[in-house]
């Protein structure tokens, strides 16, 4: 089914930088998504991941925090250019 939403630039920029990882589209992302939040499957996995920010990761590092940003692979790309990474 084809719509038009009004979405902020950082939530599109999110979606669309997960479609490309994932190899899927924008529309595919924000339906799956949609789906978690209205079934309640996404409350579980924000469980799970409160429980899990509090413990040292597999790899040793303990992840950051939300921040309540959205963080898209083409900010990272523009810090490790201007710090020369």
């Amino acid at each position: 089914m084809r719509t038009t939403l009004d979405i902020d630039d950082e939530v599109l920029a999110a979606v669309k930088e997960v479609a490309k990882r994932e190899r899927s589209t924008a529309g595919q992302v924000v339906s799956r998504y949609m789906r978690q939040v209205f079934t309640g499957a996404l409350v579980e996995l924000d469980r799970i991941d409160s429980v899990s920010s509090n413990s040292t990761d597999i790899t040793g590092f303990r992840p950051f925090p939300a921040g309540g940003k959205l963080v898209t692979n083409d900010e990272l790309n523009r810090v490790r250019d201007k710090e020369g990474i």
